[in-house]
């Protein structure tokens, strides 16, 4: 199978898409579209730009559109019962049991219903057509590598791939497992052009994808769970629907469970989900708990100084709001110095994912990502670690088992979840 594969930029999609069928032909697949605002000043004058992946040449079978049902001729329904039905048995069978069965229903029909129900001037043209089943629709085989990202809408590319990874071999497989897994495709091309610059050839699977998760792992940015605690104190803050509040749960029940004397803080009024399911966790695991109304509101003597680890869930706020500042540094000196965790729900598309990493830098001194498919969506983490000046620490999946609970990241870890 030989193909190209074109990344194209430009104003505008209709413009991009013209110039693309312009270079490759009018037979071009686009198999990713997105556009996107860069430059610009504290968020103003931004120009969009368009961008689209487009590939030339490709053979791979792809889902034909099934046929529209059969329909019962009116011909070979009138030959029921003449000598011009045997012309027909591939089409309709053999109708008699059927038509016996819709006339004894019709008898069977209440007297005050209408003459054509009772079977009297019944329609036997209408329904021995609609007795015929239809055929199913065919299956379309299964779909492979650039489908599959068709399919997906190009949800694994930050921007667009290059044209030397589409080879056929190894570094192909890589680049395709990579992207499937989420990773930025200017990401997957670095990580396979560094293999390469130190010698490796693709050949072996085995060592090449080792030599992968290698290149990934010195690249990212990682705060072990050791080392993030040094002072004692964890506060979990993120936007709305960041899954923070379970996160902090996880992190109480992960220290409780390790040995480590926890106290919980929830902020938040009494009664609200977040205070409440906190509140529950703390209990069943042995831990103390807190709840404070607001931020800057004094802590207890006992969370100050008692406990070695406190971990406090904020409420929901805006990083971009100067009361948010004062209430987290307020709360964090009440702590004694306590470190902020950022949570971002990992499974948004990833260029969201970066996008709320970039407006909670200011406030964060390390990130956790949430609500992730730890088995097919870790690609987000790679992205973050890379890209962002704040280190990764957790990963947390939608749930408690594993592989869906709480993950302490470091980078050999970051990249056998990206790279299984």
């Amino acid at each position: 199978m030989s193909y190209t594969v074109r990344a194209f930029s430009g104003p505008s999609l209709e413009r991009v898409e013209a110039q693309a069928r312009a270079e490759l032909g009018e037979d071009v697949r686009i198999v990713d579209r997105r556009v996107r605002l860069e430059g610009g000043i504290g968020g103003f004058f931004q120009r969009q730009v368009a961008e689209i992946l487009a590939v030339a040449g490709l053979e791979e079978a792809v889902e034909r559109p099934a046929p529209p049902p059969r329909r019962v001729a009116a011909a070979a329904v009138s030959a029921y019962g003449s000598a011009g039905a045997a012309a027909a048995p591939d089409l309709i069978g053999d109708l008699a049991p059927a038509r016996a069965r819709v006339a004894a229903r019709a008898r069977e029909a209440a007297p005050g219903e209408p003459a054509h129900a009772r079977g009297d001037e019944f329609d036997f043209e209408r329904a021995l057509t609609d007795l015929v089943p239809e055929p199913e629709a065919p299956v379309a085989p299964e779909d492979t590598g650039l489908a599959t990202l068709e399919r997906r809408g190009g949800r694994a590319a930050v921007r667009l791939l290059s044209d030397e990874l589409r080879r056929r071999g190894a570094a192909a497989d890589l680049a395709l497992e990579l992207l499937q897994a989420g990773v930025g495709a200017d990401l997957a091309a670095d990580l396979l052009e560094e293999v390469e610059r130190h010698g490796h050839v693709f050949g072996s699977a085995g060592e090449s994808r080792e030599l992968v998760r290698a290149a990934l792992a010195r690249r990212v940015r990682t705060a072990p769970l050791g080392r993030l605690l040094g002072r004692g104190a964890l506060v979990v803050a993120g936007p709305p629907g960041s899954g923070k509040s379970a996160l902090a749960a996880k992190l109480v029940r992960a220290y409780a469970a390790a040995g480590h004397r926890v106290a919980a803080i929830a902020v938040g009024p009494q009664g609200e989900a977040g205070v409440e399911s906190l509140r529950e966790t703390a209990r069943s695991c042995g831990a103390g708990f807190e709840r404070i109304g607001r931020l800057g509101r004094p802590l207890s003597e006992s969370v100050r100084d008692g406990d070695p680890f406190v971990v406090a869930d904020a409420p929901a706020l805006d990083p971009a709001g100067e009361s948010t500042l004062a209430g987290l540094n307020a709360l964090k000196a009440a702590l004694g110095g306590a470190r902020t965790l950022v949570a971002l729900a990992g499974d948004a598309e990833t260029s969201s994912s970066l996008a709320e990493a970039r407006a909670w830098r200011r406030l964060a001194d390390a990130l956790a990502v949430t609500r992730l498919d730890l088995a097919a969506g870790a690609g987000v983490l790679a992205n973050l670690g890379v890209s962002q000046a704040k280190p990764l620490a957790f990963a947390s999946g939608c749930g408690d088992i594993p592989p869906a609970g709480l993950v302490a990241l470091d980078p050999q870890t970051l990249a056998r979840l990206v790279l299984p």
